[in-house]
C-alpha cells in the first residue's frame, strides 16, 4: 500500500496551499503493483497553490 499525506494551509491573502507527499510501497504490494502495471515509487513533494478569490468553473458568454 502506498500511503500519502496532504497539508492544507489557507493564507492571509485568501489562497489554499496543498502540500501532498507518498512513502514507498510495501514489499507485499509491489507484486500487485507489477502484475497490474502500476508504478510503485513515491511521487515526491507536490505544493499546489490555489488562488480561492478566481472561479474554476469554466463560464460561457451570455
Amino acid at each position: 500500500m502506498i500511503k500519502e499525506s496532504a497539508i492544507y494551509q489557507q493564507t492571509k491573502k485568501g489562497r489554499t496551499i496543498n502540500l501532498r507527499t507518498t512513502t514507498q510501497a510495501e514489499p507485499c504490494h509491489r507484486q500487485i503493483y507489477d502484475a497490474l502495471g502500476v508504478n510503485y515509487g513515491p511521487i515526491g513533494k507536490i505544493k499546489l497553490i490555489i488562488d480561492n478569490k478566481k472561479s474554476v468553473v469554466p463560464t460561457r458568454p451570455p
